[in-house]
């Protein structure tokens, strides 16, 4: 909907642009206004392709996993050890975008701040939910909570619990200085009509 938007408010520049009797100020602003609106359709559209991994479209779940670790295994001295059961056909298809996500996360996690020389990712199926865990070796921090015990912890947490929220599930997270951390992640599975691959 915002790309069409802006497409619209770019053609319509592009259409004053060709009125007769611009003055020159006019026209400069009515050109500058279509280049940024030329630049916010291209974040846009960078944003929805980033928003829904071409991988998952392609390969499916367990294999959208699999090439992510890989790649991320690929890109760093962290020794990366993954076991990833099939589990596609199980979640409705945002619930997969965002249990990709989390994983992601963790993985980005590990790789900018964990100091890890050895890391695993195992999904599986557990009873009526696929189960992550994301284990490293790394320096570790400290799980702060708020009064209620909940964790307080940065944006990027923040946003693995929120995602695990919006699929119905939860996610936990064990960190000690020095003793690397841990993530789970429950996610249960809602196989619905019209959303398997």
């Amino acid at each position: 909907g915002l790309g069409q938007d802006l497409l619209v408010v770019k053609n319509r520049a592009l259409l004053a642009l060709g009125a007769d009797g611009l003055q020159v100020p006019v026209r400069e602003q009515v050109q500058l206004i279509g280049d940024v609106v030329t630049q916010s359709l291209e974040s846009v559209r960078g944003m929805a392709h980033h928003l829904t991994p071409q991988q998952l479209d392609h390969l499916g779940l367990s294999a959208a996993l699999r090439a992510m670790i890989d790649a991320v295994a690929d890109s760093t001295q962290i020794v990366l050890d993954a076991e990833v059961e099939d589990v596609d056909g199980l979640l409705p298809v945002d619930s997969e975008i965002n249990l990709y996500r989390i994983v992601q996360e963790a993985l980005s996690n590990v790789v900018r701040h964990s100091g890890a020389g050895r890391a695993q990712v195992r999904v599986h199926l557990a009873g009526n939910a696929i189960v992550v865990t994301v284990v490293d070796d790394g320096r570790g921090f400290r799980v702060r909570r708020d009064a209620h015990g909940r964790p307080v912890c940065g944006f990027g947490l923040s946003s693995m619990a929120e995602r695990a929220r919006i699929i119905g599930g939860r996610v936990g997270f064990v960190s000690t200085p020095g003793r690397g951390t841990r993530i789970d992640l429950t996610a249960p599975i809602a196989r619905a009509p019209g959303v398997q691959r």
